[in-house]
């Protein structure tokens, strides 16, 4: 996964996530995948610009039919990042996101394209000083990608 995100008062995060994912069933109608990996992140808010940080991220992701090749999904992704304490601000710091939207899925050439639609809310927490000072992001996402 690959994100950024940007808006009026120069807020500005990447993230990049490499997660290895096992599937699992929830009785008749629910499914679900369970990811691990590291994920690099970091962020520039205003003035203060960050260094890249690395760390591990965890996540869950379940969902129900509700329509042919439609799904509701939720998925909780939490990680928590290791980088160079700078003065007042933490080079440790985690990030914790929920995602809750519908996925269209079709199979194309052997494999499975996805469209998704989502609400998205994210807390970094601990990212300005000793005080564990947090940020909080909500708001719209849209995804497309292939799935083996």
């Amino acid at each position: 996964m690959f994100s950024t995100v940007q808006n009026s008062e120069s807020l500005q995060q990447e993230l990049i996530d490499a997660e290895y994912a096992g599937r699992f069933e929830l009785g008749c109608n629910w499914r679900g995948e369970i990811a691990v990996g590291l994920r690099h992140a970091q962020y520039k808010h205003t003035d203060e610009e960050y260094d890249a940080t690395i760390g591990p991220v965890v996540s869950v992701d379940v969902r129900n039919q509700m329509l042919c090749d439609v799904d509701a999904f939720a998925l909780y992704r939490r990680s928590q990042q290791f980088g160079p304490d700078q003065g007042d601000k933490r080079g440790t710091f985690g990030v914790s996101e929920i995602q809750v939207g519908a996925e269209i899925t079709r199979c194309v050439a052997g494999n499975n394209l996805f469209i998704r639609g989502f609400i998205e809310a994210q807390e970094w927490s601990g990212v300005k000083d000793s005080d564990s000072e947090d940020l909080g992001l909500i708001g719209l996402g849209f995804a497309i990608g292939i799935a083996r």
